[in-house]
Formats: structure tokens, sequence, C-alpha cells
């Protein structure tokens, strides 16, 4: 029986032990909170397919008509503008930004002109200035737009390769 007891009186002993080491130990408990933050940049990408009027034949009685695209990509809810420069021909008289008047060239006197339009044939001029390029507000994905481009019937001008280069940009 003293067996017993002693082996009560140590079990218990072992129990009061922890008990009075977990009693004994305090635990505290502190948070804090931090901000999470970033700031989202409007940009845009821009990129255009060549527009090529192929053979021109002088004595259509119809305009040549073509199309090229113009695809941006932007930050999503960005709003802007696409501006068409007025190509190398800016010298031309009575061109400018908001009303271009353009022409492809070959050689040195050779000039063929021809208009960038926001529509088909009835559309407005496509200009290089807020008021006359073409506004958007981008869904964040890539985003196509058209160029319809146009030769007028009956053009008297030199046989030969005419071209020329306009910059597309957006303004944002």
């Amino acid at each position: 029986m003293k067996m017993k007891l002693k082996q009560r009186n140590i079990k218990i002993s072992i129990a009061s032990a922890m008990l009075v080491g977990t009693v004994g130990l305090s635990s505290a408990s502190f948070a804090t909170n931090f901000d999470v933050t970033a700031t989202v940049l409007g940009a845009c990408t821009i990129a255009a397919t060549n527009m090529d009027f192929g053979d021109y034949d002088t004595t259509a009685a119809t305009p040549t008509e073509k199309t090229s695209t113009i695809t941006h990509t932007c930050t999503n809810g960005q709003t802007g503008t696409i501006l068409i420069s007025q190509g190398s021909q800016e010298n031309l008289g009575g061109s400018t930004d908001a009303i271009p008047i353009r022409a492809m060239t070959y050689g040195a006197t050779g000039t063929l002109p021809y208009t960038l339009r926001l529509g088909s044939s009835g559309g407005a001029i496509w200009g290089n200035t807020s008021g006359t390029g073409q506004s958007f507000t981008s869904t964040g994905s890539a985003t196509p737009v058209l160029v319809y481009g146009s030769i007028a019937a009956g053009e008297t001008v030199l046989a030969g390769n005419y071209s020329d280069t306009v910059t597309v940009s957006i303004v944002y």
C-alpha cells in the first residue's frame, strides 16, 4: 500500500507541476496591420499593318480603296486618341495636322494623292489632332481599328512605284 501511495503521490506531483507550469506561464498576443498598395499607370502599345493599294488604274471610273488595321492595347479604362501624321509630303500646299493632304511620291516629281478616313468613303479625314483622330476607351485587350484609304479615280500621274510613310501615335 505504501508503494501505491508513493506512485499516486508522484503522479499528483507531476500533474501539479505541469499545471503550475502552464498556469505560471503567461501568453501575450500582439497584432498590427500594414497596407498593401500599388499605382497602376496608364500605358498603351500600338501596331499597324501596311496599306497596299496594289495596281492603280488611271482609267478606272471608281476610286481605289484599301484598309489598314491599327491595333492598340492599353490599360483597361484608359482613354486616348489615335492620330495619323500628314505623311512625308506634309509640305503640300494647304496640308495641316487637322486636315492633312496626303500624297505618295515617285521619284522627284511624281505625286499620287490619297486619303485616310475614319470610316469608308464618306468618313471623316483621319488627322493628327485630338479632334480629327480616333478616340477610344480601352477594354485592356488588343483592339483593332480600321483605317480606310482611298485614291480618287482618274488621277493623271506618271507610271511608277509610289510610296509614303505615315506615323501612327496614341495620345493618352
